[in-house]
């Protein structure tokens, strides 16, 4: 296979299995190639699978703190940086947060607050 004909690869992280097999189902018939976690990675698992974009959960057992230091750990990586991430999270009051927003912004990251229509998620 060259290069030219590569699939992309998107990482999908959230703790909800039904939103896991939604995203996964809905990539896949997109054309991307979907690995799945329910729990943040660390950096090396990250490096490992080189997705060419991630989409995360903010929230991870009922705290945002797991999910916005896997988001600010993959943002300072030098390797990650240029993989885009998609912050696709139902934790509205959390984003309401005018230093979350600030925060986001900085690190180029678009935000789709759950629930998300679908044609939204897919341009993004």
């Amino acid at each position: 296979m060259s290069s030219t004909s590569r699939v992309p690869h998107i990482l999908v992280i959230d703790d909800t299995l039904e939103i896991l097999d939604l995203l996964q189902e809905l990539l896949a018939e997109e054309g991307y190639r979907v690995t799945t976690a329910r729990a943040p990675l660390d950096l090396t698992q990250v490096h490992a699978l080189a997705p060419d974009a991630i989409v995360q959960d903010l929230v991870f057992a009922g705290t945002p703190e797991p999910g916005w230091a896997f988001l600010t750990t993959v943002r300072r990586d030098p390797d990650l940086a240029r993989v885009p991430v998609v912050l696709c999270t139902g934790a509205t009051p959390v984003l309401r947060t005018p230093a979350i927003v600030d925060q986001l912004g900085t690190l180029g990251v678009p935000v789709l607050a759950k629930p998300f229509d679908i044609d939204d998620f897919l341009a993004v």
